[in-house]
């Protein structure tokens, strides 16, 4: 049971331990823009948590390009048809996706916002 707060809330319980590691396990959450020239380019809401800890930050990009998030949407979109094969074979040896048939599907939920007009 935490501190009662107004308008009914309650606070959390917040614990600490001494790290006696080299360094701490490290979470980050990334987007697909790598450059400051990407900065300029329509946006492409791509976000990931990477995990420093036992060796999974090897398991997924270091950073996802801007090109690879497009491929990413292309596919999710329309099988990837048009994307670049190194490309897709790079995504596809991360595991970000992966190949039914002719076409490519994302391994993960993609969704696109969209106008209500």
């Amino acid at each position: 049971m935490g501190t009662f707060r107004p308008n009914g809330g309650e606070r959390d319980v917040l614990g600490m331990e001494i790290f006696k590691e080299e360094h701490p396990a490290f979470v980050g959450l990334h987007g697909c823009v790598v450059s400051p020239e990407e900065r300029n380019l329509p946006e492409i809401d791509f976000r990931q948590f990477k995990f420093q800890y036992g060796g999974i930050e090897h398991k997924t990009l270091p950073s996802m390009p801007y090109a690879y998030a497009q491929a990413l949407a292309a596919i999710a979109k329309n099988g990837g048809s048009t994307v670049n094969t190194a490309v897709l074979s790079r995504l596809e040896e991360y595991g970000y996706i992966k190949k039914t048939g002719a076409a490519y599907h994302p391994t993960f939920l993609a969704m696109f916002k969209t106008s209500p007009f």
